[in-house]
């Protein structure tokens, strides 16, 4: 993965911005808008605009049950990137990308007043932060049955400082941001 990270990180900062990600995409026979990357950035990055190889190896994570992202754990010891490897990597980063542009716009227009009322919902405890318990009983109230990979991805994208809680104020900025 170290690999993989120094090839995006083309001048040996030790991060990398969305520009360097579109680049690294290209060169690997991906074409996407800056804008995409910079919702990736904004998703994984815990400093505004850059990611850490910490952070850029999350993007590569499984982010359901069936850990179909495993085969980036293996890349070949050779400093060349396979066609198969480079499909995969693109693949990961594209899908990150829609999610990340669908989620932004199923938020769009929601008030920071009635994500604070829908964090009150969820937080059953009133302790100011949502459990994985709290969110799993919640969507059972409607129905929603998702495995234990889905709530760790949704807890992922709302845990900013990644204390294995949803903080209002996380909550809050996810929901509504413009």
């Amino acid at each position: 993965m170290m690999r993989l990270f120094k090839r995006f990180d083309r001048q040996t900062r030790g991060v990398v911005n969305a520009e360097d990600l579109q680049k690294g995409f290209y060169e690997l026979g991906g074409s996407t808008g800056i804008h995409g990357f910079e919702l990736l950035i904004q998703k994984y990055a815990a400093e505004s605009g850059i990611l850490s190889y910490s952070e850029f190896t999350e993007l590569f994570k499984p982010s359901n049950d069936q850990n179909n992202n495993r085969p980036l754990r293996r890349l070949a010891p050779s400093e060349d990137i396979s066609h198969e490897t480079a499909r995969l990597i693109m693949h990961i980063l594209q899908t990150n990308i829609e999610a990340e542009a669908e989620l932004q716009s199923m938020v769009e227009g929601v008030r920071p007043a009635d994500a604070r009322q829908l964090f009150a919902l969820v937080n059953t405890e009133r302790n100011g932060y949502v459990s994985y318990q709290e969110l799993k009983n919640y969507l059972s109230c409607f129905g929603v049955s998702p495995s234990m990979g889905e709530l760790m991805a949704i807890l992922k994208r709302f845990d900013r400082n990644k204390n294995g809680v949803i903080l209002e104020k996380d909550f809050v900025g996810v929901l509504s941001c413009h």
